[in-house]
């Protein structure tokens, strides 16, 4: 096992192990760290050994509430809340369900989207204009306005790695808008160490952008990829515009650097 220069944990609470969570799990098992994963499935887990324990959770409007266990949610040092807003009636309520839960002397890491900005044609830091009614947002909100302990947002930029590149949603497209608007993106690598640098780090409430510096137009970036990994000509509309995500706050206050460049990743198809 490892341990980190400045860890203050040994242990952990994951909500919302999915796509990009399985993948944070699986960096974590070299490190001296005892993880727990809260599933509303707890079938789905069998292929974890040992070192990784499952509870199975019940995630609703009303709260959220450990099944068939006396699990106490403040025996964890730290908890990371990776849930998508889909499948959630409210799901700001279940964020609060989980933040009402939690003593002041926790950490929450939580992971938004940079979709809860406005797309106006600017570049955008974390205090840019929000969409209000975006449901992230609001349980954004929730966070800041509930809980007593430290909290990170990251506020994450299109997610791509492994089989997963967004090229695939215009693959059948016949026509395809605003080709001349920026993509913002990140690779889960880049999101998974940054995680951990807040994981090992004595973070301190604030929220950040994690997206790659790099914004080529959506006609030149998914154009090229649709060739190259299809062989497939994409039909771009020459308008729109939009937003650029800066990701620099993070970097200047944790010295992090993006080390996945959006433009050489490999797509398992």
């Amino acid at each position: 096992m490892t341990t980190l220069q400045g860890m203050n944990t040994q242990n952990l609470l994951l909500f919302g192990v999915g796509w990009l969570g399985k993948a944070l799990v699986q960096s974590l098992y070299s490190y001296d760290v005892k993880i727990t994963i809260a599933t509303t499935h707890k079938e789905k887990w069998h292929q974890f050994d040992d070192d990784v324990s499952i509870i199975e959770v019940s995630m609703a409007s009303k709260g959220v509430s450990f099944i068939n266990t006396n699990i106490d949610i403040n025996a964890f040092d730290q908890v990371v809340v990776m849930l998508p807003p889909s499948g959630f009636d409210n799901y700001s309520q279940v964020v609060y369900g989980i933040c009402s839960k939690l003593q002041s002397d926790k950490q929450l890491i939580f992971t938004s989207s940079t979709g809860v900005y406005k797309n106006i044609d600017a570049v955008v830091d974390e205090n840019a204009l929000i969409d209000e009614s975006n449901p992230v947002f609001k349980a954004e909100e929730v966070i800041r306005n509930c809980f007593q302990g430290r909290y990170s947002i990251l506020r994450l930029a299109g997610l791509l790695g492994g089989s997963r590149h967004p090229v695939k949603y215009f693959l059948n497209k016949e026509s395809i808008s605003d080709g001349m608007a920026p993509v913002n993106l990140i690779h889960r690598e880049d999101v998974i160490r940054a995680i951990k640098v807040l994981l090992f780090s004595n973070s301190s409430n604030s929220t950040y952008n994690i997206c790659y510096p790099d914004h080529p137009t959506k006609k030149d970036y998914y154009g090229d990829f649709a060739h190259r990994l299809y062989g497939k000509s994409l039909n771009f509309n020459a308008d729109g515009k939009g937003k650029v995500v800066d990701g620099s706050k993070f970097v200047k206050k944790y010295e992090y650097e993006y080390l996945n460049p959006i433009r050489d990743v490999f797509i398992n198809k």
